[in-house]
């Protein structure tokens, strides 16, 4: 499970990144800054996938006990994004999902770089 959680502080925002194995429960991650010129453009990320239509979704499929499900709340601009999901997806979720993680990712490997090359 991967758990991506960013706050707005100032010039900058905060990350952090977190990834539980499903298998045996290890963690890993770390807290880190970046630029908020990277935090505007996950906010333009948002807004052009249209992940903002996802606010209010609210679905769970009680029949099935086990599956994919996600949680995803953002503020930000004086505007709230909360959507959740147990089996059950809201439209176009695969790929515009896909395309938020891979943001996401790599953010996280950009600060693992910075960090190998000091």
């Amino acid at each position: 499970m991967k758990v991506f959680v960013i706050a707005e502080q100032g010039e900058f925002a905060s990350m952090t990144y977190r990834n539980v194995s499903m298998e045996d429960g290890r963690e890993v991650g770390s807290t880190f800054l970046i630029p908020l010129n990277m935090m505007n453009k996950l906010k333009a990320l948002i807004m052009s996938e249209e992940i903002f239509l996802w606010d209010g979704f609210n679905k769970n499929n009680s029949v099935i006990a086990t599956g994919h499900s996600f949680d995803l709340k953002a503020d930000f601009d004086n505007q709230s994004l909360k959507a959740h999901g147990m089996v059950m997806m809201p439209p176009g979720y695969k790929e515009k999902h896909e395309v938020l993680v891979n943001f996401l990712e790599g953010l996280v490997r950009s600060f693992y770089r910075e960090i190998s090359e000091e």
